[in-house]
C-alpha cells in the first residue's frame, strides 16, 4: 500500500501558493496516494513513513523533529533574506539560515520558482540539490486569448501597472519610467490599478503626470482591462530576492498579451524570456530602448503564438502536470 500524503495549505497567501501546492498533491493523487491537505502541520498524523509536502521550511524542520522521514519541501522564495528585509534583525536572520538549510537537506524532494534560486540555495548553503529539485514557477494564471486580439491593442502606448504600493513594486520609478515614455510617446495612458487609491493619486500628482486613470480590480475582472493594455510594468529593484523571483505579475500580462516592461534584475524572467518580446528596463537607457521599441510593428497572431507558446512551456501548471508526475515518481521507485 502507498504511504500518505499529507500537504500543507498556506494560511498567509493563499490564492497562489495553494494553486502550486494542489498542483503537487494532484500529482501524487494520479500515483495512487490518499492525499490531505491542512493548514497546519500538527495536524499531520499517521505514519512516519508519510509523505509531508510543506511550504515553510520550519514545518519541514518540526517533522524531522517529530520522526517524519520523508518530507517534500517547496520554496516560494529565499526566507532569512525576506525576513531580514522585514525585520533588519541579524540574530533572526541567522536562525532563519540555520533552518532553511535544514529543511533544504533533510527534503527528499524540493520544489523553487526559478533557477536562479536554486543557484543562490547551492551557493550559499554548499549543498548539491540538482538531482533532487524542481524548477516550476508561481503562477496561477490561464491564457486568455481574446485579449491579444482587442481592437488597436498593439497601436496605442496603453501602460498599466496592477498591484500594491509595497516599497518592493518600485512605485515612484515605475511612475518615472511611464513619465519618460510620456515624453516621447505624448498620447501615452497610464491604467494605474491598485487597492491603495488615494496614495496612488497622491504618487501622480506629486510626478507629475498626465492621462492616467487610477482605480481597483478583482481579479476576475482583469482580463477585460488588460485587453486594452500594451504594456505592463514589473519594476524591482537590484536584490537578491528580486533576482530569484518569479512575479504573478508577470504571468498575469503574458496571459493577456501585456508586453512586460521589467527590470532585468529579475533574472528568471530575463533567462527564460529570451525568445519573446518583452522591453527591459533600465533608468539609464529607457527612453532610446522605448523610442526604438515603439517603432516595431507587432502582428497580434504573432505574439499570440509566441506569449502562448512561452506561457504553455514555463508558466501553465497544466502543462507542469507531467513534469512533476514524473519528478515525484522517481522518488517512489
Amino acid at each position: 500500500m502507498l504511504p500518505k500524503v499529507w500537504v500543507e495549505l498556506s494560511t498567509f497567501n493563499g490564492i497562489v501558493t495553494d494553486d502550486y501546492m494542489h498542483v503537487i498533491g494532484g500529482a501524487y493523487k494520479t500515483l495512487g496516494h490518499d492525499v490531505e491537505y491542512v493548514n497546519d502541520v500538527a495536524k499531520m498524523h499517521g505514519s512516519i513513513d508519510d509523505i509531508h509536502v510543506v511550504l515553510l521550511a520550519v514545518s519541514a524542520c518540526k517533522l524531522r523533529m517529530r520522526g517524519k522521514k520523508r518530507i517534500v519541501f517547496w520554496s516560494q522564495g529565499i526566507w532569512p533574506e525576506e525576513s531580514f528585509l522585514k525585520h533588519s534583525s541579524r540574530l533572526r536572520l541567522s536562525i532563519c539560515n540555520i533552518i532553511e538549510k535544514m529543511a533544504l537537506s533533510i527534503s527528499e524532494r524540493v520544489f523553487v520558482v526559478s533557477s536562479p534560486q536554486l543557484r543562490h540555495f547551492e551557493t550559499k548553503y554548499g549543498l548539491k540539490l540538482q538531482d533532487k529539485s524542481l524548477v516550476m514557477p508561481c503562477s496561477n494564471e490561464s491564457l486568455h486569448e481574446s485579449s491579444f486580439y482587442a481592437e488597436g491593442k498593439y497601436e496605442r502606448p496603453v501602460f498599466v501597472y496592477a498591484g500594491s504600493l509595497a516599497r518592493y513594486q518600485c512605485i515612484d520609478e515605475t511612475l518615472e519610467a511611464f513619465r519618460i515614455a510620456q515624453s516621447i510617446t505624448p498620447e501615452a495612458s497610464l491604467m494605474f490599478l491598485t487597492s491603495d487609491q488615494e496614495k496612488a493619486r497622491t504618487l501622480v500628482s506629486r510626478h507629475g503626470i498626465t492621462n492616467v486613470s487610477v482605480g481597483y480590480a478583482e481579479k476576475d475582472e482583469l482580463p477585460t482591462i488588460l485587453s486594452q493594455a500594451k504594456y505592463g510594468f514589473v519594476i524591482r529593484d537590484d536584490s537578491a530576492i528580486n533576482r530569484v523571483s518569479t512575479p504573478t505579475k508577470i504571468s498575469t500580462y503574458i496571459a493577456n498579451g501585456v508586453i512586460p516592461v521589467y527590470s532585468p534584475t529579475i533574472e528568471a524572467f530575463s533567462e527564460s524570456a529570451r525568445g519573446i518580446v518583452r522591453l527591459q528596463y533600465r533608468s539609464d537607457d529607457f527612453a532610446k530602448e522605448y523610442r526604438e521599441f515603439e517603432k516595431l510593428h507587432l502582428d497580434p497572431v504573432k505574439m499570440h503564438d509566441s506569449y502562448a507558446a512561452y506561457f504553455d512551456s514555463v508558466l501553465s501548471y497544466d502543462s507542469a502536470e507531467s513534469r512533476v508526475l514524473a519528478f515525484l515518481k522517481e522518488s517512489n521507485q
